[in-house]
Formats: C-alpha cells, sequence, structure tokens
C-alpha cells in the first residue's frame, strides 16, 4: 500500500547541497516532507507538490517525514550521469548511475584482477547510531582515512543522514560508497565485496566501516530482521583477507527483552550467519552486566566461534566530547545507555 497526498509548499525549513525540508500544507494540515534536491531539484515556496505519505500515516519511522514524489515544475530530470547501472529496478523510480566496476569507469581496471584487503580493518556495526562513535575513536586512535560503506538494508539514500554530513564536516569520515540500491556515496559499488576493495584501493582507506542508513527492519521475530546479514559481511571481509571486527549491539536500557544484553540480532547473526571467525569487541562492564553478557556468549557456543575481546570502553564519553558529538540511539544518550556506546570505546585498544 502506498498513501500519496498533494499540497503546497508553505516554507523552506533547512536545505542543503542535497536535502530540502519543507513545511508542505496538506489541505490546511501543515506536515514536514523531505525533497531529494540530486532527484527532484530544488522547489520553491507556492509549488504544488505530491508527497509519499504512506510511513507518517501507518505511524512508523522515517523521522516523522513525508517525501517529495513530484512537483509541478518538473519536466525533464537527469541523475548521476552516463552509468547504465539501474538503482530502484524495475520500480517508476529507477535510475541509472555511474558505478566503480563498470567498462566506463576511470576505476573499472581495480576489479579485473583478483584483490585483496591485505588485512584492512572492517568494523561491521548493526545501527546506524554506531557509525559517529566509532568513526570518532578510529580517527582518535590514529587512523588517517575512513571510509563508510553504507548498505542498502534500510534508508536507500545517504543524503537523508545528518550523522554522515556531521561526520563530513568535522572530517571525521572521508569517503561514502553506497552499495547496491543505497545510493549518493562519493562511490557507487554493485556489491559489499567491490565497496571493500573500493574502500581500500580507490579510496586508500586505512579502515572501512560497514552499517545501514538510518532506520531498521525487525519483527520481534528470531531471523526477520534487516542486520541478520551482518553474519555475510564477516565471511565477506574474510574471503577478501580483511580484518573482521564485530560491533555487537549491547543496551540495558532497551524497554525490549530481546535486546538486553547482547541484543538477539547480534547473537543471530554471530551464531548462524556468520561462516568464519569475526574479532568481537566487548567493552568491560558492571558485575551483574558482565555476567549475563558472558552467559550469552557461552549459551549461544559462541565462545570459541569467534575472537573475543574484553576491553576497557570508558574512554567513549570523553572522545565524543572531544569532537562536540552529541549522538543518541533510538532516543537514548550515552548517559541513558553506556553499555551501547562503549562498545565503540573497546576499539581504542584494537
Amino acid at each position: 500500500m502506498m498513501t500519496l497526498e498533494c499540497g503546497v509548499v508553505a516554507n523552506i525549513i533547512q536545505e542543503d547541497d542535497t536535502v530540502q525540508i519543507l513545511y508542505v500544507d496538506l489541505n490546511g494540515l501543515v506536515e514536514k516532507a523531505i525533497n531529494y534536491k540530486d532527484i527532484y531539484g530544488r522547489i520553491e515556496i507556492g509549488q504544488k507538490v505530491w508527497l509519499n505519505t504512506t510511513a507518517v500515516r501507518l505511524k512508523l519511522g522515517s523521522g516523522g517525514f513525508h517525501f517529495v514524489l513530484w512537483h509541478d515544475a518538473m519536466h525533464a530530470v537527469k541523475m548521476y550521469g552516463d552509468g547504465h547501472i539501474m538503482k530502484l529496478p524495475y520500480t517508476p523510480w529507477q535510475f541509472g548511475c555511474l558505478s566503480v566496476e563498470e567498462d566506463d569507469s576511470a576505476y573499472h581496471s581495480a576489479f579485473t584482477r583478483e584483490c585483496t584487503l591485505d588485512g584492512m580493518p572492517v568494523i561491521i556495526c548493526e545501527l546506524h547510531s554506531m557509525l559517529a562513535p566509532t568513526a570518532a575513536v578510529l580517527k582518535y586512535i590514529g587512523f588517517d582515512t575512513l571510509a563508510y560503506i553504507m548498505t542498502d538494508r534500510a534508508c536507500l539514500p545517504i543524503a537523508f543522514s545528518n550523522t554522515v554530513k556531521e561526520l563530513r564536516r568535522k572530517e571525521l569520515l572521508d569517503y561514502t560508497i553506497t552499495v547496491g540500491n543505497a545510493f549518493g556515496g562519493d562511490y557507487e559499488a554493485v556489491n559489499l565485496y567491490t565497496a571493500l576493495i573500493t574502500a581500500h584501493r580507490i579510496a586508500r582507506a586505512d579502515a572501512a566501516i560497514v552499517a545501514i542508513g538510518p532506520g531498521i527492519i525487525g519483527t520481534g521475530t528470531m531471523y526477520g530482521f534487516s542486520t541478520l546479514e551482518q553474519g555475510h559481511y564477516i565471511d565477506d571481509v574474510n574471503a577478501l583477507s580483511g580484518r573482521a571486527i564485530f560491533m555487537p549491539r549491547i543496551s540495558f536500557s532497551d524497554p525490549r527483552s530481546r535486546h538486553i544484553g547482547i541484543s538477539h540480532h547480534s547473537l543471530t547473526a554471530l551464531s548462524l550467519a556468520a561462516h568464519t571467525q569475526a574479532e568481537v569487541y566487548i567493552p568491560i562492564l558492571p558485575k551483574k552486566q558482565m555476567r549475563m553478557v558472558i552467559s550469552q556468549i557461552e549459551g549461544g557456543n559462541l565462545l570459541n566461534k569467534h575472537r573475543w575481546r574484553f576491553r576497557d570502553g570508558s574512554c567513549i564519553g570523553a572522545i565524543m566530547e572531544r569532537y562536540g558529538l552529541h549522538v543518541t540511539t533510538m532516543g537514548r544518550s550515552y548517559n541513558d545507555d553506556p553499555a551501547f556506546f562503549k562498545v565503540a570505546g573497546a576499539l581504542k585498544n584494537i
């Protein structure tokens, strides 16, 4: 089901090179909408727009925004140049882009021979909210060039992420690579393998961070969540001779029991989906919390399957403060949910 509504732009709340946040009058009800300028160009106050209002009307996430689908000043739009790789294929919104692997790409030759990551660290995160603290720690300990690989299991336009914009502005992130149907990165890649090679061979990154964009699908079932494939990411990194580092999702403040301690998402990815070993970083926590975490690891028969690194992660608060980062996860700050953020702090000792 898709819900479409027509309205008139009442005001422009915020704007940068890629995104406009608008107030749109929908028959007297003024609501927020996002316009992706790379797709639809710039919109002016007073223009008629058609919005996809589905997520908000279903009371889902998407940040409480509608999304511009069309506007009355549009006649022809050309995106991304002359590439032949389709994003959002076989939908009314499909468009072509130039991927790094294509014949016409300046980087094509990098993918015509056997590739290796030569031990490059690849940090695999479940949630987009892990990106900022992870990047901050890596920069703090001396990684000069970082690449963020955004997969297509959540938000597809990287322009939606204010986190990425802030990290770029603060020089905590150097390159972005969008994979599959995700789009808008510095480089476009067909799959995770070629994205990893792009990070190493083209961006010359010292390390890469792999994570979904904003938003995550979860159904409360054992396998019905969008980041189960994190386990496959571990295998992909190892297949290319990289250093697979897994960031488990840990919380003692989440109201849902399945996410207390190590989230069942992380445990399932590590036990079911991963067939090779990762380094898994666990922060030192208060004794009761630590006992629960170790019990989960042992209970899942994971102690010998992966390489566990128990490290002090208490530095993360000071590091985020140093860089002026005010990060939340599911609306919770560091003070609300310290265990979640301390996972990134544990990376200080990699």
